[in-house]
């Protein structure tokens, strides 16, 4: 795709197979120029954030539900392990969602992997340490996974490579 003036070209995409499994599809003619438009617009045009509210008091009340059938030594279950394990489903039924667009080949590479990062507030500031393969596990193990990460993030003691990889944040 063209840039608009005054922007500067995307970096180059990392090999995301390294991460899991990928598929690669050649844009159409549309396609294309729907990039390139696209491209442009996003450079040109102010953005905007949309807030909405919601009602989620059946969440709520599950998420409580999780928290007492959990004993001392199960992990603890938060709107945001929930939260991910759902994002995880959408992806998978979206997978548009879960993609990237290649500029070099102009094609869409569609990851079929979830793995999805979580800011964690740490004295350093914020690190996103990254769960993998939420779609293959539990609320309950997403939740210790979180709480594992945010442990090492806040010791410091994160790896670089579990802040690598994620579909989406």
């Amino acid at each position: 795709p063209s840039l608009a003036a005054g922007s500067l070209a995307p970096p180059p995409l990392p090999d995301f197979s390294k991460f899991g499994l990928v598929e690669r599809e050649k844009l159409s003619r549309i396609g294309r120029t729907a990039a390139e438009n696209l491209t442009v617009s996003w450079n040109v045009i102010p953005h905007v954030t949309q807030h909405d509210r919601a009602d989620i008091t059946e969440l709520e009340a599950a998420r409580k539900r999780f928290a007492k059938g959990a004993g001392a030594d199960r992990p603890k279950v938060t709107m945001t392990a929930i939260v991910m394990k759902a994002l995880a489903t959408c992806l998978q039924q979206n997978p548009k969602f879960n993609s990237s667009l290649d500029p070099e080949t102009l094609e869409v590479v569609y990851k079929r992997y979830y793995h999805l990062g979580c800011a964690v507030d740490t004295p350093s500031g914020l690190l996103v340490p990254v769960v993998r393969d939420c779609d293959q596990k539990s609320i309950r193990d997403v939740a210790a996974e979180i709480g594992e990460l945010a442990a090492l993030a806040r010791e410091r003691k994160l790896p670089v490579d579990a802040m690598q990889g994620a579909t989406c944040t």
